[in-house]
């Protein structure tokens, strides 16, 4: 069985000095990397990060290194496509959602990317943001018979917004499941969540990462066995 998993968050230049980031640590993917290793399952894992984020600890796992979208983007098609078929792909990743697409002054509004570290002594600096692909949606079409589980995060929503986001996200990318969490229940010794499946039925709640990727782990095992076709005669 081949495991994928992406994991941390990515990077995207603004120059040679800055960037733009999220807080996602990468702690809970490097935990169901790790879970799926325990496992006595015969399980290929292939773990996708960039280089801060927090590594499984199983030598078992094969880390892909990447820093911005693109590049995840390239590692992702370059596993589905042209190595051996996923079976499972939990995408933990926390992606960004915009990248530069130029630089100016309040004053000018003259946009072009810069050429090298942006000056300090620039008043009212204005940053024009430019969407990046969206890569939970390419996911189905690269791998179709893949369980995938994909990851909503939000910040101080309350839990009907929650479901409401993770149902969304379920549908619109034609995913297995979601695990839904809210930024406020997250802590160093704490991570609420549940995972919803795609006929948006609750499979479990945990209270830690542990608990979570033992779950997942669990449950992707039993479903990606019960949904493998039997081989012809």
């Amino acid at each position: 069985m081949k495991i994928v998993i992406t994991s941390g968050h990515t990077i995207e230049k603004i120059d040679n000095i800055r960037h733009i980031a999220n807080v996602s640590t990468g702690r809970l993917g490097a935990a169901v990397a790790d879970a799926f290793a325990s496992t006595s399952e015969d399980i290929e894992i292939c773990y996708i990060c960039n280089r801060e984020a927090a590594k499984p600890i199983s030598e078992k796992i094969k880390v892909i290194h990447v820093q911005n979208v693109d590049d995840l983007d390239r590692a992702v098609y370059d596993v589905l496509k042209n190595q051996k078929k996923a079976d499972v792909i939990i995408h933990a990743m926390a992606v960004s959602d915009y990248k530069l697409a130029g630089i100016s002054s309040l004053k000018e509004l003259d946009f072009k990317m810069p050429e090298s570290k942006i000056s300090s002594n620039i008043e009212n600096l204005v940053l024009l943001l430019k969407p990046t692909p969206k890569i939970i949606g390419k996911l189905r079409c690269l791998a179709p018979d893949a369980l995938i589980i994909g990851f909503k995060l939000l910040d101080n929503a309350d839990d009907e917004e929650l479901k409401y986001r993770a149902k969304e996200l379920l549908i619109n990318n034609n995913l297995d499941f979601v695990f839904a969490n809210d930024l406020k229940d997250v802590t160093e010794n704490q991570h609420i969540g549940y995972l919803l499946d795609k006929n948006q039925n609750m499979r479990f709640v945990a209270n830690s990462k542990e608990e979570i990727a033992r779950g997942i782990v669990e449950i992707a095992i039993s479903d990606a066995v019960k949904s493998r076709k039997e081989p012809l005669e």
